[in-house]
């Protein structure tokens, strides 16, 4: 039986700390998790032209996605399809 690679499981489990995280959606890394999305929880306020104003007691999870791949699921593409000029 193969050995867990515990590099990656520290690094899902404590992003902020090692710098690197991987997309839940292409599985690459990121590097920057400044400018990655981070899955989180919480309750929403609604605004009253419409969208949320703030999300009160939100707790973040250790689920992140590359900002392409976040556009990508966004407009309903498969974030594996790839670009049509690749």
């Amino acid at each position: 039986m193969d050995r867990p690679n515990t590099d990656r499981i520290m690094e899902q489990q404590h992003p902020r700390q090692t710098g690197v995280a991987y997309c839940e959606f292409c599985r690459e890394k990121i590097t920057n998790l400044n400018t990655a999305y981070r899955k989180v929880t919480g309750w929403e306020a609604k605004r009253k032209v419409g969208g949320t104003n703030a999300i009160r007691l939100r707790v973040p999870s250790h689920e992140w996605a590359c900002t392409w791949c976040i556009e990508k699921e966004s407009k309903k593409v498969n974030a594996n399809q790839g670009g049509l000029f690749v």
